[in-house]
């Protein structure tokens, strides 16, 4: 088919044959600032294109196209003719439908405004909203996308009872409405709670299930205060684990958590007794080799064998082979009462800030630092005004550098603090007139 001048499939010729048509060796000559321009202008044009192919993919579908012109539905359409799962295809369709059911969130989204995320998120936020005059539900729909600019599309996604108050009062669920929703929002979370687990052949133990979010909340945070404790302590390689010096993962981290975590709780005698008894793990193995320190195998009582280190680990914990507790880490902490922050402060701050207070960080409360905004060593005081929560990421971004060897301030991130509170200011690199950005502050802001 010869593309018609201006329509939708010359456009799209134009940049593929444009793609088809750059000189990658062009690059290597670049300067880091224009590298970042790339990587801005890729983004923009990556943007308005995963928006397009979704559009037409969602017209495609409301056509029957597929099916009239293939004898296939879309889904299956795409999964035979592109590097795409039938599950992943038929996610394409959905999202194609999502995006092309509000003509306003189409157009901002084909215009660049808002990513694909953002505007799946606020076709959803529009479903749940009561029934709403046109003005209303075009004010809403525009109320959304212009918080776009400045919220994430999982911050959308809970937005509904906020856009009800700001285009809708009369709408707006009242404190008992919100709170029988919530009532009913647990019941239907209780009923769906699961645990299951298999193990796969392999030496490991899949786990599957889901908690209602309040029990969720008391699990991730206590898995999350391991991590960052761990964290803290320096254990950032696994050569026992991943090989000499490999790092872990966040997942591997959390999963070495609740490891940890399991083993304290067995230590601690915790466990209910069954049959007059607390329940133990069975290990099959010859006594010769107990009496050996164990270096062999054993198998558990399900038939799994482990290794002789864990085996080890495990004789440990049950107190066959004596366990060195303590070490020199606790004098160093002792060293340090003066700068760390109290569990009372920690909390507080935790409170007021909610999550990472760098400019669109959205790493929560327990996976961050106190950050001491004037340095400790340089005469900060461990108080409220001068802590900010940040993420490790942000946290080492945001650390004071010394200077350089020819007397220079380094140019990095600065935060400072007025009245309004704290702001970040960035690198000269970054912003010649170093524009000072507001914190995150909370991740919500609660209702009136």
């Amino acid at each position: 088919m010869e593309p018609t001048p201006g329509s939708t499939l010359a456009a799209l010729a134009l940049v593929e044959s444009a793609l088809a048509g750059i000189d990658h060796a062009q690059r290597d000559a670049l300067r880091c600032a224009e590298r970042l321009e790339l990587v801005s202008v890729g983004r923009r044009v990556l943007k308005r294109l995963d928006a397009l192919v979704l559009v037409l993919v969602g017209e495609a579908d409301h056509a029957n196209a597929s099916m009239i012109a293939r004898g296939t539905p879309l889904s299956s359409w795409l999964a035979l003719t592109g590097d795409t799962s039938s599950r992943e295809a038929a996610g394409i369709v959905f999202a194609g439908k999502d995006l092309t059911r509000n003509p306003t969130v189409q157009e901002a989204a084909v215009a660049g405004q808002v990513s694909v995320g953002q505007a799946r998120s606020i076709v959803k936020v529009l479903d749940e909203l009561p029934t709403l005059d046109a003005r209303q539900q075009l004010a809403a729909t525009r109320h959304l996308v212009a918080q776009a600019g400045s919220k994430p599309a999982k911050e959308l996604r809970g937005m509904a009872d906020a856009v009800l108050r700001a285009v809708a009062p009369a709408k707006a669920p009242s404190p008992a409405e919100m709170d029988a929703r919530l009532a009913a929002q647990r019941v239907r979370a209780l009923s769906r709670r699961s645990l299951t687990w298999r193990p796969d052949g392999e030496g490991s133990v899949w786990f599957e299930g889901a908690l209602p979010v309040l029990e969720a909340e008391t699990f991730t945070r206590l898995i999350d205060a391991h991590v960052q404790s761990d964290r803290r302590q320096g254990r950032d390689h696994a050569a026992d684990r991943n090989g000499p010096g490999s790092m872990r993962s966040l997942a591997q981290r959390r999963a070495d958590a609740l490891m940890r975590l399991l083993r304290e709780h067995q230590r601690a005698r915790r466990t209910p007794r069954l049959s007059a008894d607390r329940p133990r793990i069975v290990i099959t193995m010859r006594e010769a080799d107990l009496q050996e320190r164990a270096v062999a195998a054993g198998v558990l009582a399900s038939g799994e064998p482990i290794p002789a280190g864990e085996l080890r680990r495990l004789l440990c914990d049950a107190d066959l082979i004596p366990a060195i507790l303590g070490g020199p880490s606790a004098v160093l902490d002792w060293g340090l009462t003066h700068r760390t922050v109290r569990d009372d402060q920690r909390q507080a701050l935790g409170l007021r800030d909610g999550q990472c207070q760098f400019p669109r960080c959205s790493a929560p409360d327990a996976q961050c630092d106190a950050h001491h905004v004037l340095p400790w060593q340089q005469g900060g005081r461990t108080d409220l005004d001068n802590l900010i929560l940040l993420c490790p990421h942000h946290h080492g971004l945001c650390e004071p550098r010394p200077p350089h060897p020819d007397g220079n301030t380094p140019d990095q991130w600065d935060i400072t603090r007025n009245e309004e509170g704290f702001t970040f200011l960035p690198p000269r690199t970054h912003d010649a007139r170093r524009t000072p950005l507001p914190a995150n502050g909370p991740p919500c802001d609660p209702p009136p």
